[in-house]
């Protein structure tokens, strides 16, 4: 299978999904991340064009911890919008990847740019699947099951799915460290360690399902998304 996280920032699919990410990898499956925004918001000290450099070049590392492909949309962090231009740039990395699976995040997610990243995901993958609409690479031939990773701090998400990441944690963590320009942000603005943080969900949905690391999704239950399959590793 072909599997697509698409997350609002840099350092998103780590934190959520690459647990899963990860486990497709090591069934041979092929894996790739979206990043909407480039994080050039959360800091005290870079200004916003050096911290969207430095932020790309955390993700491209994070992405080279999990042998996933990055694709890497450069809206401005905090500024993620529901236009024309960014439906279209985004079916066309949905068209490039032709994915079986899409990850992204629960509408009901704290941050704005989760929200918005939630609904274009959502219109993108219809759209993917329309041949009238053009972008540079063919449409494609059926609308991909999409999986809505877990909110923060693990609320407002009714879990259908849970994926034991156990055996693979000390990867999980690893990527998200590559995120070190998140890790001082969020440290000094919210007075919280992402390890941490990531620990105390991944083990509270472990609980849930009888695992020591789990990462939870909800399957959107749309006409046309669903499937007999069994996709989640």
């Amino acid at each position: 299978m072909k599997v697509l996280t698409v997350g609002a920032h840099p350092d998103d699919a780590e934190y959520y999904c690459a647990g899963t990410l990860l486990r497709y990898k090591q069934m041979g499956h092929e894996t790739a991340v979206c990043v909407l925004t480039n994080g050039n918001q959360g800091h005290y000290k870079l200004m916003p064009d050096e911290l969207a450099a430095t932020r790309y070049k955390e993700a491209q590392e994070g992405c080279r911890v999990l042998g996933a492909e990055l694709y890497w949309l450069d809206q401005n962090d905090g500024f993620l919008m529901d236009t024309v231009e960014t439906r279209l740039a985004l079916v066309e990395v949905i068209r490039k990847v032709r994915p079986d699976v899409v990850f992204t995040h629960c509408v009901t997610d704290y941050h704005m740019d989760h929200r918005v990243a939630s609904t274009l995901t959502y219109i993108a993958c219809n759209l993917a699947a329309l041949p009238h609409v053009f972008t540079s690479s063919p449409y494609i031939e059926s609308v991909p099951a999409l999986f809505y990773m877990d909110g923060m701090p693990g609320v407002k998400l009714e879990p259908t799915d849970f994926v034991d990441v156990s055996s693979v944690w000390e990867q999980k963590c690893e990527a998200l460290k590559c995120h070190k320009c998140q890790y001082d942000w969020i440290s000094q603005h919210d007075d919280v360690d992402m390890t941490d943080s990531m620990a105390v969900i991944c083990r509270y949905r472990g609980v849930a399902c009888g695992a020591r690391y789990a990462e939870a999704f909800q399957q959107e239950m749309a006409w046309g998304r669903m499937t007999t399959e069994k996709l989640l590793p």
